[in-house]
């Protein structure tokens, strides 16, 4: 063991002038300190200990007899390590800073024969949640944590084949985008993509809420609990049962006033506000703001004429909502 050689003094730490010992990033159970205290802080009560800090991470070692190990998880890089020495919970020292140099972790000797085809060795770091080797198999890339057991890195292997090529001409606006779709789909299965889901976006209020903002119409008497959003992407459709309010909501600040409504608001909305944000109805023509405020963030919809509903932030759907599966009471 090396150890740097520090002082408490008046409460406060510094570095023996004699020890000029610098710490080495990945080096392992090879450093410590050694902490010589003056007669005060000897005298203040509690356990002595080391407290360490280094990338929002702190861990308290013990000292024993003026001595203690620096943890290994600080020395994996060369960034400054911070440390204070305390006793018990009566007082700390303010805090110094220590100069790690750069080095890198002893790589253990290369396998003693080669490993078959398919199957070669990587080298790397020791640890929990390091991959010890990689190869192709069935799954597609595969990685294993002993070098025994495999699984598979990004779920199920594509297939091309379950992506349409377009036919000729078939160059419409609305065919290429269902074959990028396609593709989209087909890399999110595998894991290589991560497709944004509508639930993540928006939430529907619950039964036990109320409509605040439009003065305070209970979410239960709009619709029941049974009322979800199947979800595929951002495209979902609506099922459950809406009841019909019958008398008129005079809160809500236009018409229509009765029927059958919908309460919904968006999540991460700083996302969309400011930006350009349109809204249409069926395949109407869109209701466009160029820039979003509070007020386009929060929607009650009316479901009675209209089932399909579009919101865009920026030129990209950030949700679809179809209602025609939903039942509608009185209808």
């Amino acid at each position: 063991m090396k150890y740097l050689e520090y002082e408490v003094k008046n409460n406060t730490v510094v570095r023996a002038a004699s020890d000029k010992t610098t710490p080495i990033s990945g080096s392992v159970n090879y450093f410590g300190l050694h902490i010589s205290m003056d007669q005060d802080f000897t005298d203040v009560p509690g356990e002595k200990a080391v407290e360490f800090f280094k990338d929002r991470v702190r861990q308290t070692v013990n000292l024993a007899e003026g001595y203690c190990i620096i943890p290994n998880d600080f020395l994996e890089t060369d960034t400054p390590i911070e440390f204070r020495v305390v006793s018990g919970n009566t007082l700390g020292t303010p805090w110094v800073s220590i100069t790690v140099s750069k080095s890198g972790a002893v790589l253990p000797e290369e396998p003693p024969e080669p490993a078959p085809v398919g199957e070669e060795y990587v080298t790397s770091d020791s640890g929990e949640n390091v991959v010890a080797k990689l190869r192709v198999g069935d799954n597609g890339l595969e990685y294993s944590k002993n070098g025994q057991d495999y699984v598979p890195v990004t779920g199920e292997k594509v297939d091309p084949t379950e992506i349409v090529l377009l036919n000729d001409g078939e160059s419409e606006v609305s065919a290429v985008a269902a074959k990028v779709n396609e593709i989209i789909n087909a890399l999110a299965k595998s894991g290589i993509v991560k497709v944004a889901t509508g639930e993540e976006r928006m939430e529907v209020y619950g039964q036990e809420e109320q409509v605040t903002q439009y003065g305070s119409k209970p979410i239960s008497d709009l619709f029941d609990a049974d009322v979800n959003i199947e979800w595929d992407g951002v495209n979902g459709k609506v099922k459950g049962t809406f009841h019909n309010v019958s008398d008129e909501w005079t809160d809500l600040p236009k018409a229509p006033k009765t029927g059958h409504f919908f309460v919904m608001k968006f999540k991460d909305t700083e996302k969309y506000i400011g930006k350009p944000f349109s809204f249409k109805k069926d395949t109407g023509k869109p209701s466009t703001t160029q820039e979003a405020t509070e007020d386009e963030m929060f929607w009650v919809l009316c479901i009675d004429t209209n089932k399909k509903f579009t919101f865009e932030s920026d030129g990209e759907v950030i949700v679809t909502l179809d209602f025609t599966e939903a039942t509608l009471e009185g209808v």
